[in-house]
């Protein structure tokens, strides 16, 4: 991982309650600590993301997001991110962006960013569901103003909600087309927003999901390059190696032709 030329790296996924948060699947915050060291030794930074498909990460005090942020944090944290795809709650929701806004006067120099489920309806509108939408929603009413809105660009279920080419999802078409609607239908300036794409086959179809090739990475990047967009991610660092075509897995592309980190390699053309 520190060999790569990677210059950040987001560790995932911290879950439960703020301060006494885990990191499932036998990974303890001392493992997370470990790895951190690794890349401080190695000068890369790094960000802290929280929540995932299958995680709620809650907050219910400043005190306790500050420990939070304190037990991860070094001269090369640079982010805290906010994975939220499952069945939150509005104050759930609102705590989260309370805690934002308030441990900004501890640490104004991070980046907090949102990351939410998205549409890509070639036709523009909303490319959120109620949850994107009620994330918006609380930023704006609770006045929070240094933020990034992170749309995953990726697991479309049915073609209406993507650009279609060739009869199939395009993916970095649609990528692309995601961070326009959320900056027309929401007015949010481009250098709020950022993109992750997942790498190689997704979700849907089961036996075969659309595919992001490694031309994608390119139409990805030459957009988020031209419109000044925050950032680029991609999902993830873990999967960035052939498998052959087949169901989404989680140690694997299912594209079967980058290479070892080829999708990482492609990216740092760009981005170096």
């Amino acid at each position: 991982m520190t060999n790569l030329g990677l210059n950040v790296v987001t560790l995932a996924f911290a879950n439960g309650e703020c301060g006494s948060e885990n990191w499932g699947a036998g990974t303890t915050i001392s493992n997370v600590v470990s790895i951190i060291n690794t890349l401080v030794a190695a000068k890369k930074k790094y960000i802290i993301s929280t929540g995932g498909e299958n995680g709620v990460f809650t907050c219910s005090s400043d005190a306790n997001f500050l420990k939070f942020i304190k037990t991860y944090q070094s001269a090369y944290l640079i982010g805290i991110d906010f994975d939220i795809e499952t069945s939150q709650t509005r104050a759930q929701v609102d705590s989260l962006v309370l805690r934002t806004k308030n441990a900004q006067a501890t640490y104004p120099n991070l980046r907090y960013s949102f990351t939410v489920s998205s549409f890509a309806k070639s036709t523009g509108g909303d490319p959120f569901s109620w949850l994107g939408g009620q994330v918006l929603n609380s930023i704006k009413v609770n006045g929070l103003t240094n933020y990034l809105i992170n749309p995953m660009t990726m697991c479309y279920t049915e073609l209406s909600q993507c650009v279609v080419s060739g009869g199939t999802c395009d993916m970095g078409a649609s990528a692309n087309q995601v961070a326009k609607n959320l900056h027309d239908y929401y007015s949010i300036p481009y250098s709020k927003i950022e993109v992750t794409p997942m790498i190689g086959g997704n979700c849907f179809p089961k036996a075969q999901g659309y595919i992001f090739t490694l031309n994608d990475v390119a139409t990805v990047s030459n957009f988020a390059k031209a419109n000044g967009l925050a950032g680029v991610h991609f999902w993830s660092l873990e999967r960035d190696n052939d498998c052959p075509p087949g169901a989404a897995y989680w140690l694997c592309n299912t594209y079967g032709v980058a290479g070892l980190f080829g999708f990482t390699k492609k990216f740092l053309t760009y981005f170096q």
